[in-house]
């Protein structure tokens, strides 16, 4: 009888944590935010930089962004290097105020406390208590000319992972394919932004 128990609970720890649903924290929408394409490059050639991208999710992350930057045809060239002249670097600081040490530690500590909290309970539960946890991520596109700063443009990502039975019971109000999604979309306002505020340098400038 214990036996059948303890194979009735692994059964259901592993279901439960099959189990996933990511709810993004976004006010980006596909229908408010839409692709950006031109049929003509309208800039100048650009380098561009990946800063602190160094986990896999992250480095998905950076491959969607330049993927959604050079779809956009709006760069006569980009390419993976450092120009001094004509240079974009796409920072992830997970933790805003620490660029540089993203890859550390990138939440609040009481969410941190809670979250080992959490985990043992859901655990136990065989994940009947659902195993939450809330993920910041932090983009800055920064545009440099001639080595200075010309313009820096910062965007929120957030989202909540939430990993259990009730996962099943939240289907309706999952955001498909949101991590992804939601960074091409950021991809997309920046794009829009630095374009109407005439950041980027003319094709043939090359000053």
């Amino acid at each position: 009888m214990r036996s059948d128990l303890i194979i009735m609970y692994i059964t259901m720890l592993a279901l439960g944590t099959n189990a996933c649903t990511v709810m993004g924290d976004s006010d980006r929408h596909p229908a408010r935010s839409q692709p950006v394409h031109s049929e003509q490059p309208l800039f100048s050639d650009y380098t561009f930089e990946l800063i602190n991208f160094r986990t896999d999710a992250a480095a998905r992350a950076g491959s969607t962004i330049i993927a959604t930057l050079k779809e956009s045809n709006y760069f006569a060239d980009l390419r993976y290097r450092r120009n001094e002249k004509r240079n974009i670097k796409i920072v992830f600081a997970g933790f805003p105020d620490h660029k540089m040490r993203s890859h550390r530690f990138t939440g609040d500590p009481l969410l941190s406390v809670a979250r080992s909290i959490n985990r043992p309970l859901a655990v136990q539960s065989a994940c009947l208590i659902p195993m939450i946890s809330y993920h910041r991520r932090n983009i800055v596109f920064e545009v440099w000319h001639n080595g200075k700063l010309a313009a820096e443009y910062r965007y929120d990502s957030n989202f909540t992972v939430v990993i259990g039975w009730v996962s099943f019971v939240l289907q309706p109000f999952i955001q498909s394919g949101f991590r992804q999604a939601d960074v091409r979309l950021l991809t997309w306002d920046f794009l829009k932004t630095a374009r109407s505020e005439g950041v980027f340098l003319a094709t043939g400038n090359a000053n």
